[in-house]
Order: C-alpha cells, then sequence, then structure tokens
C-alpha cells in the first residue's frame, strides 16, 4: 500500500517546480481547478496475443499516461500470460483525481474505462482476479464536505462498474487490499476512523450478492490500520498492516481467518521506532509472507520480511541495498511447487532518489535481483503479480522531469523470448502503494503514522514515499 502532496514537494525541491500547485486550503488539491479533461483514445481489452512484451530479465514495457499531471500503479494482477490488470489513480492539473485501470491484452496496455463516482477524488490501491470476467479492485472516493468513502469496482468481462460497499465511519473509510479466494469469496482490507478519531482495522467481504463489514481485532491502544490481504481458501485467508499501543512506536500487525472469526497472531517487531507490514502472500497453509519495513528511528528504514511456517512467523533475513531507505511494497508466489516467492517496493540511493527495489527467495534465501529504473528521477513499485515461475509483472510509478511529472511504471520478468509457461493466478496479492497514491487528502484524513513518515522523510530529503498508504496513498501503506 499503498505519494501524495509531500511528495510533489519533494519532487519541486529536486527542480519538478509546480507553481502554486501546493498552495491553497488543505482541501485536496485538485478540487480547486476546473473541469477534468475527457479522456481520449481509452479501448477495452483486445484479443490476445501469445508474445511476451519483453525478455531476458526484468525489462520496463510501455503504458499509457492519460493524466497530464499525474499517473501511478497501486496494484496489479494477472489472470493469465496474455490478460492482466493494473489499477491506480491519474490527475490533471484541470479537474479531479481519477480511478485508472489499464489491461494487458498480450501485446500492450491499454486504459480501460473505470467509474468515477467522487466528485473530488477516486483511487484504486489494489486488484484481485477471479477469471477474465471476474475482476475486483478497491480503494476509496472523496467528494467535497463529505468524509471518504471505500470505493469497490467490478470486470464482469465487459465493463467496470461501482459495487455498493460499506464506510461504517462518519469521517473516513479507505481499503487497500483485495483477495479473491472465488466468486463468492473476496475479502478487502483497510482502515476506517472511529469514534475515538483514531484509525481501526476495516475488513469488508464479498458474499456473491452483497458486500458486508466482518469484524476484526484492534490491538493497539491507538491506531490499527491493514494494508494488505491474501488467501488460499475459504478457511485460510491473512491479513497484515500495523497498530500503534503506548510509546508511540509502532507494531506489525498480522490477522487470521479460520472461517469462522478474525483473530491477531503475534509476529515479530524488533524495530525501535516503525513495524509496518504492506504485503502479503500465501504460498500453502503453511508457507505465508509478509513483507514491510523496520526502523530504530525516523529515518534509515529497511526491509521486513517474515514468514508463517504454520506455527508462527518469524523474521527472513533481506537484502537493504539502498544508501539510506529501503521498503517493501508488495508480494507474490510463484507456487507450492517453485519455492520462488517475489518482492517489490524500492530504495533510495546515494543521491536521494528512490529506485526501484525487487527482492527474489529461491527456496533458500532473499537476493536483490537487478530491476529497470525507467528514469534519472524516482522510480518505485508498489505491487507484483506472479503469471507463472518465469513470468512477474511488478507495476508502480516514476518520474521523468517533464510533463506528465508522474508516470505509470510496468516492468515484467521473462527468462527467454518463448512464450511464457501455462498461468497461474498470482492469489489475489494487490499492492500498492506505498504512499505513492496521488491523494490529495485533507491532513486530518491521514494515518499518525503517515503523517510522521511523511514529515520526517521531507526533513531528511530522504525518499519520495515513506509509508505505504495515506488516504492518499496505500500506506502510507
Amino acid at each position: 500500500m499503498r505519494s501524495s502532496v509531500w511528495r510533489l514537494a519533494w519532487i519541486a525541491g529536486a527542480g519538478l517546480f509546480l507553481l502554486g500547485f501546493l498552495t491553497g486550503p488543505s482541501r485536496p488539491a485538485q478540487a480547486r481547478y476546473g473541469a477534468w479533461p475527457s479522456r481520449v483514445g481509452a479501448t477495452a481489452p483486445g484479443p490476445p496475443a501469445t508474445t511476451p512484451a519483453s525478455c531476458g530479465g526484468w525489462n520496463v514495457v510501455p503504458s499509457p499516461n492519460p493524466g497530464g499531471l499525474a499517473n501511478g500503479f497501486y496494484g496489479v494482477a494477472a489472470v493469465t500470460a496474455n490478460d492482466a490488470w493494473a489499477v491506480g489513480h491519474d490527475y490533471n492539473s484541470g479537474g479531479p483525481e481519477h480511478s485508472l485501470v489499464e489491461h494487458w491484452n498480450g501485446t500492450a496496455w491499454a486504459v480501460v474505462p473505470s467509474p468515477n463516482p467522487g466528485a473530488v477524488g477516486n483511487v484504486l490501491q489494489a486488484v484481485a482476479v477471479v477469471a477474465a470476467n471476474d475482476v475486483w479492485a478497491v480503494g476509496y472516493q472523496d467528494d467535497w464536505n463529505s468524509p471518504f468513502q471505500t470505493l469497490v469496482e467490478h470486470w464482469d468481462g465487459t465493463t467496470w462498474s461501482v459495487v455498493p460497499s460499506p464506510s461504517p465511519s462518519t469521517y473516513n473509510n479507505l481499503l487497500y487490499g483485495v483477495t479473491a479466494v472465488a466468486a463468492n469469496d473476496v475479502w478487502a482490507v483497510g482502515y476506517y476512523y472511529g469514534a475515538n478519531g483514531l484509525e481501526q482495522t476495516l475488513i469488508e467481504h464479498w458474499n456473491g450478492s452483497a458486500w458486508a463489514v466482518v469484524a476484526s481485532p484492534n490491538p493497539g491502544s491507538a491506531t490499527g490500520v491493514l494494508y494488505a490481504v491474501a488467501g488460499a481458501t475459504m478457511n485460510d485467508v491473512w491479513a497484515a498492516g500495523y497498530y500503534y499501543k503506548a510509546g508511540g512506536v509502532s507494531h506489525t500487525l498480522v490477522e487470521h481467518w479460520n472461517g469462522t472469526a478474525w483473530a491477531v497472531v503475534p509476529s515479530p517487531s524488533g524495530g525501535a521506532r516503525s513495524n509496518v507490514l504492506q504485503g502479503v502472500a500465501v504460498v500453502a497453509a503453511n508457507d505465508v509472507w509478509a513483507v514491510g519495513y523496520v526502523a530504530n528511528s525516523y529515518y534509515g528504514q529497511q526491509t521486513l520480511i517474515e514468514h508463517w511456517n504454520g506455527t508462527t512467523w518469524t523474521v527472513v533475513a533481506s537484502p537493504n541495498p539502498g544508501s539510506s531507505n529501503d521498503y517493501l511494497t508488495g508480494v507474490a508466489g510463484a507456487g507450492a511447487t517453485t519455492n520462488e516467492v517475489w518482492a517489490v517496493g524500492h530504495d533510495v540511493n546515494g543521491s536521494g532518489q528512490p529506485q526501484t527495489l525487487v527482492l527474489r527467495w529461491d527456496g533458500t534465501a532473499w537476493a536483490v535481483v537487478p530491476s529497470p529504473t525507467a528514469t534519472p528521477y524516482d522510480s518505485l513499485f508498489d505491487g507484483v503479480a506472479v503469471v507463472a515461475a518465469n513470468d512477474v509483472w511488478a507495476a508502480g510509478e516514476d518520474s521523468n522531469g517533464s510533463s506528465p511529472t508522474l508516470q505509470t511504471l510496468v516492468a515484467r520478468y521473462t527468462v527467454s523470448c518463448a512464450t511464457p509457461p501455462a498461468a497461474q493466478r498470482d492469489g489475489g496479492l494487490d499492492f500498492g502503494f506505498w504512499i505513492l497514491d496521488f491523494k490529495f487528502a485533507p491532513r486530518a484524513a491521514l494515518s499518525t503514522q503517515d503523517f510522521q513518515l511523511r514529515t520526517s522523510s521531507r526533513a531528511a530529503a530522504t525518499t519520495a514515499s515513506q509509508a505505504r498508504a495515506c488516504p492518499v496513498v496505500k500506506a502510507a501503506r
């Protein structure tokens, strides 16, 4: 999860100055401008093809940028090698923030029209697939003078449409993760603001007919946030995020659904300051992975990877190639028979520029896999989806130093130029974002974790995305 105003400020400091954009009232900035220009060239999924877009390691695959100012992906999922989806948002200086949905038909990525019920903002943070004609995307919408509302959209093979979803809070309600176990068994997670004004975990379920809130624990004395969810069977679903308790230290939060109720499962939190999980993937009942970051202070975040062996969660050593900060925001497995798991995010180089980060588990250890940085500026991955062991997608955003300032970023991993192996679904992993969401939410709408990370990041000028969602992000996520 999960990016917004502070991210633009960071870019502006690097020379990409957008005069006046960050000025004005604290209400979402995009709402201060005129009507949104109509999109041009949006197309529905075309006929499938069989040739990979690229081959031999990770390569950038071109993707459209309908927004004149900002574009970004926070989640990606694949049905087959010729049928993949990426979701996020786009924004023009003349209108509100739009949901962004793009489809891969085996040959090229194309924009597919998606609903925008929010008058001010619409953001999709995650996507999960059941079948070619059954795809779900979740996020949040914003209207003037009203709280953020959950946003759920569905693809029926022809069009995307909004499906009503609960928003239990009278203030803000946001969804950041989604997983599809079956056509009548889909889960979405996020958080809402409780009566005490603090974030509380939010879990919703689709039973084939309607979305409903399902009770979820909040172990902390303050904040509880869920950024990711993944499931293998109807009795085995995991959600991950973080919570606060006394002392101002965030702790990892892992919750499990056993078919009857959600319960907190103890997970390590070794950082003296921050412990946050932003992605989760189920390979098997005794093989579950969660990723995020850990820190002993406001700065110097390090990758965090934890593993469930069927009995306990433990930390697994992971590389930190960045000069200052390293984050993981998404994870996906290639199946129990391959021992291959992928994690994506970004690190910060010696020049203070976020760069894509890809790690791979080979059954024994995690290692860095060289990944493309599309521009000399910011490049970040938010989500990852595994089609097959040798066919993997990663999606996020980058900055090219010109207009649009932020662009969609999609990369594909293949080992050869041959047709990819038979596709497998990635278990419904989403993720994206971290704090890349270009959501221009009022400061009060941001989680405590998000706000602290953002402000400390700007002061240190170390990274353009620090938490995987804010109401404009996935995290802060």
